[in-house]
């Protein structure tokens, strides 16, 4: 009795476990001056029977004022999605988050890859006393990339990362578990 009980404990925990298949988020600085940061997370839901859902369910946290939804995208198809800006309190805080409308409710052993991309004005930029640029960013999510803007260069980040270029740019991968508050800070080369 005793076995079946464990088993069943294990089989639970796993199932909830499988409830977002990854997660990640990546984050680009539009416009230094103006302090616009770009956030895009992207998600794999697989709650059988789900026919929406909110990202992220505990808001924007780096947003101070609207957020303004670049897209809502299905990956597997490509296909856009509806989608409404919602409010959510989370720790007593009003935040805005993102409800998408999946185009069916999500069939048993079946998902969807969401990518949603929003921008908003942030005070987690800004110039310390040697001048260089600080970005600060706290996430859940285990894979975090971050764009650095072009013409910058990486000085400082406060967990290891691995540095690499794509496309013409520098990107910053920070990879772990828990929630980090991520801060780089770079120096501009313009």
């Amino acid at each position: 009795m005793k076995k079946y009980f464990i088993i069943s404990i294990i089989v639970l925990c796993f199932l909830l476990f499988q409830a977002f298949v990854f997660a990640k988020v990546i984050i680009t600085v539009p416009n230094v001056d103006e302090r616009i940061m770009q956030v895009t997370y992207l998600w794999e839901i697989n709650i059988e029977g789900e026919a929406q859902c909110i990202f992220p369910n505990t808001g924007y946290d780096f947003a101070k004022g609207p957020i303004k939804v670049i897209s809502v995208i299905e990956k597997n198809t490509e296909q856009e999605l509806e989608y409404e800006v919602v409010e959510v309190v989370d720790d007593s805080k009003k935040k805005q988050a993102v409800k998408v409308f999946f185009p069916t409710p999500i069939p048993k052993g079946g998902s969807f890859a969401i990518e949603v991309t929003v921008t908003a004005k942030t005070d987690f930029i800004s110039i310390d006393k040697d001048g260089r640029y600080v970005f600060e960013y706290e996430t859940g999510h285990y894979d975090a990339f971050f764009v650095l803007p072009k013409g910058h260069a990486i000085t400082y980040c406060n967990y290891p990362v691995l540095v690499y270029e794509k496309t013409g740019s520098t990107v910053v991968l920070v990879r772990g578990e828990g929630t980090k508050n991520l801060i780089f800070k770079t120096r501009s080369f313009d």
